[in-house]
């Protein structure tokens, strides 16, 4: 999944409206990539916090743009996994931010954050 299918709503493509901004959107998903692959490569409690801020960051230009929850979190968890499948990260190892003990629970905590973060502007 690119980073510019993930920041624009496929109804406004659909609409024939173009995207707004949507080099921020690739900036703000280019720099959730960069905290990801810091948590993997030290995951420590300050790394991952700074991933939730850059998923929560993610998911807020993916809902400006209309997205739904269930295609934000879906969107957000490919990305991450096709970018520490494909990058090069030792996903494969079993090496996770801080935040989980293994590749699937740490998966399910990125979709736990993609949830709150679109359902909750104050959930942290």
């Amino acid at each position: 999944m690119s980073i510019a299918l993930i920041t624009r709503a496929p109804s406004a493509e659909d609409a024939g409206i173009a995207p707004t901004s949507s080099e921020r959107g690739s900036e703000v998903a280019e720099r959730c990539l960069r905290r990801l692959d810091t948590a993997m490569a030290r995951p420590s409690p300050e790394t991952a916090a700074a991933l939730r801020a850059a998923v929560t960051d993610l998911v807020d230009e993916m809902r400006a743009r209309g997205l739904s929850r269930d295609q934000v979190v879906g969107a957000v968890t490919a990305l991450a996994r096709e970018h520490t499948l494909g990058s090069g990260v030792l996903r494969l190892s079993g090496r996770t931010p801080s935040t989980a003990s293994s590749p699937a629970a740490f998966d399910a905590r990125l979709a736990q954050w993609c949830t709150r973060a679109y359902c909750d502007d104050a959930w942290w």
